[in-house]
């Protein structure tokens, strides 16, 4: 049986690679969660930071719009007239 081959990964070399290979997968899973935690708080504060630099905006009501009218067909001329 032979092994697969070893596939390059851009910006890691393969010490790295190897490294992250022989990790637990309990090690791997916490690293992970930690690292979405820091994104997580990272956004929360730049979106803190982007909201206290806006002035508050005050609501506007879009004004109502108006119901297009139905273009009913007129009946049909009658031709020869009633008998």
């Amino acid at each position: 049986m032979t092994s697969p081959p070893q596939r390059a990964i851009v910006g890691a070399s393969l010490a790295e690679i190897m490294a992250k290979r022989s990790m637990k997968p309990e090690v791997r899973r916490t690293q992970r969660q930690q690292a979405i935690k820091a994104a997580k708080e990272q956004k929360r504060a730049a979106k803190a930071a982007k909201r206290a630099t806006q002035p508050p905006q005050p609501k506007q009501k879009a004004p109502p719009k108006q119901k297009a009218a139905k273009v009913t067909q007129k009946a049909a001329p009658r031709i020869g007239g009633k008998r």
